[in-house]
């Protein structure tokens, strides 16, 4: 499930706060949407025995050259987050 699919809240760029709920109750066990995928490709008759989300992720930088960054590592190193400067934070 992603963030948008938890009951919680969150507060946006523009420093509003915005309530989730979610549309459907989802059911144990819950399950990786890499899982998911590979499940739903089985169903239909695919062949797709991945072990995670990185061999999807390479695979697809190896048929789509605009996908090539998939095929990267993630930089152990967090990009810096955003800093909002107005109204929510004088």
């Amino acid at each position: 499930m992603t963030f948008a699919e938890r009951q919680g809240s969150y507060t946006n760029l523009e420093g509003r706060v915005q309530f989730l709920r979610p549309v459907v109750e989802a059911g144990l066990p819950l399950k990786e949407a890499w899982e998911v995928l590979t499940e739903l490709g089985t169903a239909l008759g695919l062949e797709l025995d991945y072990a995670g989300i990185f061999p999807i992720q390479r695979e697809a930088a190896s048929r789509f050259p605009a996908l090539a960054a998939l095929a990267q590592h993630p930089n152990p190193e967090p990009e810096p987050a955003p800093v909002l400067v107005g109204p929510a934070h004088p």
